[in-house]
């Protein structure tokens, strides 16, 4: 699995990143913070690994949520440009 992270710090000029619209955080119950996903940073691992913790608050849910495909495919894209 790929995974970029999530960042409420405003990219400094030159960071590939994308902000992740408010509409999208609301459905996947994220705070009202503005926040970008970092395109530069990405890590790869097995899933389920060690570090995999519970969505807080949600009993037995290990993910958010997904994304909607406009948007993973932008993130997606912009992953290999960066």
């Amino acid at each position: 699995m790929t995974v970029a992270p999530c960042t409420h710090s405003i990219p400094t000029e030159g960071t590939p990143a994308i902000e992740i619209p408010t509409a999208v955080k609301e459905s996947l119950h994220l705070d009202a913070k503005r926040s970008w996903v970092v395109l530069d940073e990405v890590n790869r691992f097995a899933w389920p690994g060690f570090d995999l913790r519970h969505v807080s608050g949600a009993r037995g849910e290990f993910a958010y949520g997904v994304l909607p495909g406009k948007l993973y495919r932008k993130i997606v894209e912009g992953m290999y440009r960066a």
